[in-house]
């Protein structure tokens, strides 16, 4: 009994690790993906209209890389296999660009819609509303669009790599 209790403690153990680990990764690279987003927000409105500073593009950007960058060197330590690391990251990939797609089908109308409801000074900022669903929507869609593409490349290279890692192992081991 003892000895199976201690097999049941060191399985469970396992299961946690793993779904904690890719827990972590997944939030750290999606936040990362995520931030890419907003950041068309920056680019759009000019600095001289006093939404942003002219410092939070620079740190948005450089905050979502790192994120990527620590997600993509921790997944490659953890799966111990560049082919298994980019076709997590591949799977991963898709659900930043799954949620913009989402948020950019939405249209201008029932955004604007959604926006007057929900906030009273509406009336006020709506020129500045209307003039980002005009100019950052789209540029969504492209960003949307690339992260399908990117989760795509991100599995079929993975893939590629996981197939040829498996051959060589099967090679030396023979």
């Amino acid at each position: 009994m003892t000895m199976e209790r201690g097999v049941r403690k060191g399985l469970v153990r396992r299961i946690v690790e793993h779904v904690a680990w890719r827990l972590f990764i997944s939030v750290v690279y999606i936040t990362g993906l995520t931030m890419l987003i907003p950041f068309i927000f920056f680019v759009v409105f000019p600095s001289d209209l006093g939404v942003v500073s002219s410092s939070t593009p620079t740190t948005l950007v450089w905050t979502a890389a790192s994120m990527i960058i620590i997600s993509f060197f921790v997944t490659l330590a953890y799966q111990k296999s560049l082919g298994r690391s980019l076709k997590a990251l591949g799977r991963v990939t898709f659900i930043p660009g799954l949620i913009g797609l989402v948020f950019s089908m939405f249209g201008r109308d029932l955004l604007l819609l959604y926006f007057a409801g929900t906030n009273p000074a509406f009336v006020q900022i709506k020129q500045l509303i209307e003039l980002y669903i005009d100019t950052a929507v789209p540029r969504v869609r492209y960003l949307t669009f690339a992260f399908f593409v990117l989760g795509m490349v991100l599995w079929l290279v993975g893939d590629k790599l996981e197939t040829d890692e498996l051959i060589m192992k099967a090679r030396h081991t023979h």
